[in-house]
This record gives structure tokens, sequence and C-alpha cells, in this order.
């Protein structure tokens, strides 16, 4: 009764419970929005929520920009200056569309439009993942799918309150392209297979247009759908063989294969949107080349990138040379893999990994190891779901933000443990078996009438549902439910972006670390080097080196050579011949001659207003940005990275600071470990109030920070990091006054500096190094 055959499932007491699964989703996502209302200092800035991940200011801008009528296409002014090499897209993005049109309807923000939007679609997978496994005959197993994904820790995360991004459907496609290949597998008319190959296409092409992945989904299912028509049973009084050639009806493996390729065809043609040439560009390429993009696309390889060729087709030949370096050089020049720093991509050890669907690796494994004995006993009717699992699969390779994609199979496989044991308890145990159940007595007391069969298994139906729903309540504490995710960018430093938008002058730019790029253009409306679509770019490497220099000068410099191209700052060069191991000496070396200087000197700063902006996230991401600037061309590796120490301090009473581990003496520099301090350093409010010297060269720095009274954080660096560009002029307050100004403060979470062009300087003498 509860396994193999969906005609015996009520299929509306299945869809009202698929409804209650899908309410629970959103009730979970609203239960964080309260808590996030009950802290609105927190999460909250002039009434507006904040987001939960970078990329959400980038569909909400241009949300906003399609609500205000721009054009779409053509390069972007606000993104990578000054060469715009990102292209606006040429159509405004489903998920900006959905936006606009939500706070159109309902007369709210796009803020809080793209909540509501988000909590909405997050728990729409359910619907094709219950109904796959109705179909076959296992709902318990497509709701408990539903309920676990859709709570799992990586899935709530990536699609919890304030996550504004396409990975709230990062389920519903692919779901719903393997529900039309099963249910093509089940059509046994030609019309009927066609028909439902075509929608598994449409849905493939609705996932590309949607998350923007390119075509990484659509040789894989294509391939299911091959092998789910050539596994298929035969089946009695079949029509499809009255619909082919009758010189194959006699050899039933042809015409599966005729019929198979007939399918694949159509999916094929309608995947790739009826695109025609771009279907046969994708299908020219090598098996091996196709195995590869997908495992690079979703496990970024650790090992070296190299930076493609570039020419500029839209140079100016009357101002600027198109340069095309050769081919040589660049091959020979290897950056830093970016990715291998972004938490998300980065692997993780098996148990770790198992703890993003369920916080027990136990738990999770059960689940796992229940579908995995699902697959080996119904493997024909798992085919089409195949390369949804194979994408979870490689979050225990490559990158932990592919497990939201295990969450569904862990709960698939626990309702599978379901069904099995209801279906041996009402084979094995007849003596409880709902049949024996007395429904009704007559008012004459003359008879006895008993349940019919088909309310005997409407019991059993409502039974399995309890008892599932038994089984996700045991699990729920080993779920994300009461997750409270916290802003990406904090209410204060939103707040210090506002305050920006009304203080920079027009057309400024913005020179920062790339994560908050999509924040800095969405929230100011000014132009930024890179953010987080942009962030392997060569330019990463120099913005990096020159936020961890010791140098001021090196700063500038570089600021001023990726300013000096009309088209791309980073391959911009004083001749046309120059090498990129020249350009890349030219901007990172530190001593040199006052006459060598003045020959590799980029070109002076003319833009009177580029601006450089600090913020408090990078003192943790500080040992990320150093591994990064700290990269030698020769050896391409990444460095050790040194960064920050926070300590967890409490009080600051006159020279003695109380902390976790112990208290600090900063008159003798004694610490809780027995570390040698080389000085303490006491910023108040953004600058040095008070420094304390020790008598060890190779110590320590500890610094420090107040605001009057108030203990913000207590951080030890090395030597290193102590005297890098972003510690001297965000932390100490300290800058060369020739090269910058102090703009803007904030302090602790902003601090901006005015970069001087050479109208502003004194450029006849080269500065001094710091």
């Amino acid at each position: 009764m509860f396994s193999g055959n969906s005609s015996k499932h009520n299929f509306l007491i299945f869809l009202v419970v698929g409804l209650i699964c899908y309410g629970y989703s959103n009730f979970v996502r609203y239960e964080q929005y309260r808590a996030w209302e009950n802290n609105p200092a927190h999460y909250f800035v002039n009434g507006e929520p904040m987001m939960t991940t970078l990329d959400s200011y980038y569909w909400l801008r241009l949300a906003k920009e399609y609500s205000e009528g721009y054009d779409f296409g053509g390069g972007d002014l606000l993104r990578s200056y000054p060469d715009h090499g990102r292209q606006r897209p040429e159509f405004v993005p489903s998920i900006s569309y959905l936006i606009a049109k939500t706070a159109s309807i309902f007369d709210i923000s796009h803020y809080k439009a793209g909540l509501i939007l988000a909590s909405a679609l997050s728990g729409l997978f359910i619907f094709p993942l219950a109904i796959y496994f109705f179909v076959i005959g296992y709902p318990i197993a497509g709701l408990l799918g539903g309920m676990i994904g859709t709570v799992s820790l990586e899935y709530l995360i990536r699609t919890g309150i304030g996550r504004v991004d396409t990975d709230v459907l990062i389920l519903f496609f692919p779901f719903l392209a393997s529900a039309f290949i099963l249910c093509a597998a089940k059509s046994y008319r030609l019309i009927n297979l066609l028909a439902f190959s075509a929608l598994a296409g449409g849905a493939v092409y609705l996932q590309i247009l949607w998350a923007q992945v390119g075509t990484t989904f659509v040789i894989p299912f294509a391939a299911v759908l091959f092998l789910t028509l050539l596994a298929r049973r035969p089946e009695q009084n079949a029509t499809t063989q009255s619909s082919v050639p009758s010189t194959v009806t006699h050899f039933p493996l042809l015409r599966k294969i005729i019929v198979a390729v007939l399918s694949l065809v159509i999916y094929l043609t309608f995947s790739f949107g009826l695109d025609l040439s771009m279907m046969l560009t994708t299908l020219q390429q090598s098996p091996l080349a196709r195995i590869n993009y997908y495992l690079t696309a979703y496990v970024p390889s650790i090992d070296e990138l190299k930076l493609p060729r570039f020419s500029n087709p839209q140079a100016d030949s009357k101002h600027t040379p198109e340069i095309t370096p050769d081919e040589s050089n660049l091959t020979a020049i290897v950056f830093p893999n970016i990715l291998q720093t972004v938490t998300e991509v980065k692997s993780a050890p098996i148990r770790r990994t198992l703890r993003l669907t369920l916080t027990s690796p136990l738990l999770s494994a059960i689940g796992l190891s229940g579908f995995l004995l699902f697959f080996l006993a119904h493997w024909r009717k798992l085919l089409p779901i195949l390369p949804i699992l194979f994408v979870g699969l490689l979050a225990f390779l490559g990158a932990r933000r592919l497990a939201l994609f295990l969450g569904p199979f862990v709960g698939i496989g626990y309702g599978y443990l379901v069904t099995l044991f209801l279906t041996l308890v009402y084979r094995y145990l007849p003596d409880i078996s709902v049949k024996h159940l007395v429904f009704f007595r007559s008012s004459s007391n003359r008879a006895t009438h008993w349940l019919p069969r088909v309310s005997q298994n409407l019991l059993k139906d409502i039974s399995g549902y309890a008892i599932a729903a038994g089984v996700f309540l045991s699990l729920s504490s080993a779920t994300a439910v009461g997750l409270v995710p916290k802003p990406s960018v904090p209410a204060p430093n939103f707040a210090s972006f506002l305050d920006l938008k009304k203080n920079l002058p027009p057309k400024s730019s913005i020179y920062a670390w790339w994560d908050y790029g999509y924040a800095l253009t969405e929230i100011t409306k000014h132009r930024t080097f890179h953010d987080g679509g942009y962030q392997t770019s060569p330019k990463t490497t120099l913005i990096a080196r020159s936020i961890v220099s010791e140098s001021q000068k090196e700063l500038y410099n570089t600021i001023s050579y990726l300013t000096s191209g009309d088209v791309r700052g980073e391959f911009y060069v004083v001749g046309g011949n120059t090498s990129f191991d020249d350009i890349l000496s030219n901007v990172y070396r530190r001593s040199v001659t006052q006459a060598h200087y003045f020959r590799i000197t980029p070109p002076s700063l003319k833009q009177d207003n580029v601006f450089v902006v600090f913020t408090r996230d990078m003192i943790r991401k500080y040992r990320a940005i150093n591994s990064i600037g700290k990269w030698e061309v020769t050896d391409k590796k990444l460095k050790p990275r040194q960064g920050y120490k926070i300590l967890n301090c409490g009080r600051l009473h006159s020279y003695t600071l109380s902390c976790q581990n112990g208290a600090f003496d900063l008159k003798t520099g004694l610490t809780p470990k027995r570390a040698r301090l080389k000085e303490a350093v006491l910023i108040d409010d953004g600058f040095v109030k008070r420094r304390t010297r020790y008598p060890h060269k190779n110590g320590l720095y500890l610094q420090v920070l107040i605001s009057g009274s108030r203990l913000i954080s207590v951080h030890m660096v090395g030597e290193e990091v102590y005297q890098s560009n972003f510690n001297q002029m965000f932390i100490l307050g300290q800058y060369d006054k020739n090269l910058f100004d102090q703009y803007y403060s904030a302090f602790p979470w902003t601090r901006v500096f005015r970069v001087k062009s050479d109208t502003q300087r004194d450029i006849a003498v080269a500065p001094k190094s710091n």
C-alpha cells in the first residue's frame, strides 16, 4: 500500500500536506523576520531591511533601474571602473524583474519586495519534488525530502530572510526538469512522451535564464533523459510502436533508441530556448571539455588560473591604442585563484560537510544511506534526479555551497525508511491494521459497518503522514530552524554608505575591496573598481597588494596605474611592447632610485574624485587579502595567511586590559600567555591616543580600539600587518598627506580617503616611501 503505486494514495490529502509543508517553509523565514523586527537597530536602516548576501545588492540595483526605465544592454558604468569590462544584461534578470513588479503591486520598497519574493520562492521546490515521488508511489519520501531540504543548514543559510538571490529557485527548476523526465518515461504515447521531453527542456532553459549559470545542466539532464527512456520496462499495449516505422517494430531495443533520440532532440531544442546555433556550438565541444566545464563550474580548481588573451574591440585609436600583448607573455603570468579565499567555495572535511544538511553528521549519514538503499532497490525510478544528487555530492570534493543540493536527499532517505517501516507494520502486524477498526454502528445496532477499502487507504495515508511528521519533529532540532542570519553589510556600514551617497562628488570612483562592490554601487550610486562578479580579474591581485603593502606610495601608484587606461586599466602599458612582468614590476617596485622612479611611474592621477574606502569587515578578511596580495609571480603560490588576532576583552581600566584569557598589563607589556609585546597602541575614535613601547625588538603589537570610555575591540598583530596601508590608514588614522586626505570617517565602521590628483599635489618631487 505504501510503496510502488501512486493510485493507492489520495491525491487531495497529499496536496493538502504539500501545501502545509510549503507554508511551513514560509513560516520559518517569517520567524526570522520577526526576530529582526525585535532588534531593528541591527537589521534595519531608515526602515529598510538589510540583506544577508552581497549579491542581493546587484539584483536590487537592477530592479530599481528597471523600475526607473533604464535601458539594458551595453556597458555597466558603475562596475569595473575604469574599463567597464562588465556588460549590463541585455534583458533585465528574472529576479530583478519580479522584485520590481512585486514592489509595484504591493507599493513597497524594493528591499521589502525582495524579502517577500525570496521567502515565497525558496519553498517552491517542494512541489515538483513531492509530485515526483507521488508519481512513483512514495509520497512520504518526497514530502520529507522537501521539509528537511527547505530547513537544512546550507539551504536555509542561502535562502533565509534577506537572501535575495537566485539560490531561492536553485532547486526548483532541476526538480521540475526531473519530474518532467519521469513523466516522459511513464508515457507510452509518443505525443505525450515528446511533450514531456519538451517541458523538461523548457525547465532547464528557465534555469539558465533564472540563475544565469550557462548551459551547465543541459547535458546532464539530456543524458538521464536518454538513459531513463532506454531503461524503462516495456508496457503492454504500448502505443509508441505504432508511431515508428514498422521495419523496427520487431526490434524493441532499436525502437527504444529511436524514441529516445527523438525525445532527446526535442529536449535539447527547448533547453536552448529554440536557439539552434547555440545548441550546435555547445554540442560540438568534446565530452571531456564538457565534463571539465561542469567540474570547474561547481568545484573551482585550486590550480593556477592563467590570464586570458585580451583585446579591446572598442578602443578609440585617436585616444587609446588597442593593446594586445604577446600571448606568450600572458600565458606565462599566473595569478592567484581568488576563489580559494572565498568561504562558500572551499571544500570541507566529510563530517563538516554532513553538518551542512543536518547539524548531526550521523543523522545526515543515516538519511543519505536511506537514499542509497532506495536507489539500489528502485534505480530506474530515480534516474531522473541523479544530476541533482551528483551536484550535491560534489560538496564533499569542492564548494560547501553545493551542500544545499544534499538536504532533500537526506529527507528522501528518511522518507523511504519510514515507508519501509509502515509497509512492514501493515504487512506483518495485521491485528493492528486499520481494516479492523470500527468506523460506526447503525442506530439500530443490528450490524457493524466496516470502513470501505478506499477509506482504509485514506486512514493509512493520514496515519503515514502523521508518523512522517513525527519523524520530522524529532529531526527538527538538527535542522537550521531558529537560525537568525546576520546582514552582510552591518547596519552602521550601510548608514555610512548612505552618507557617502549624499557627500561624495558626482561621478566619484570608489577603490575598495571587492566584497562590498555590489553594495557600494547600489547604495552610493558611484562606480567601483571591482566587485563580486569581477573579483577573479588581475585587478584584484593589484588591489590586494596595494592594501597590504607597507608603502602608501605603492597604494597611490596602483590607483594611478589602474585609472590610467581609458578601457582596461590593468592592461594599460606605457609602451605597447612592455611585457606583463615589467608591468607588475613597475607597480610593485618599492626600493628604486629617484631617476628610475620617474622612468617607470604610471601616468599621474588625473581624476579628482577617486576615494579609498576601508571598512571594518576587512579586519576579518585581511588574512585572505594578505595571502592574495603577497602573491609572487615566480613561485605561483599563495602565501601563508597573516592577519588580525581578535581578542575577547571586556574592560580597559587605566593600564589594565581584562580579557577572556587573563589580563594585560599595559605598563609592563606582560600578557596572559607571556607573549612578547613590542608596542601597545590605544586608538580613540580612529586616532592614536597613547603609545606604550616595550624593550622587545621582535614582539607583537596590541591595538586597543575605544570610543571615549567604551571598549570597541582589541587586536594583536605582527610587524607586517601593523605596518600595512590598511592598518596604518584605517586603524591608526595615519596617512601621507601629500597623497591622501581623510574625507569621511564613521570609525570603526568606515573610513574614506580622497586620493589627490596631480592638480591637488606637488608632483615635481617623488613622494617619500613610508
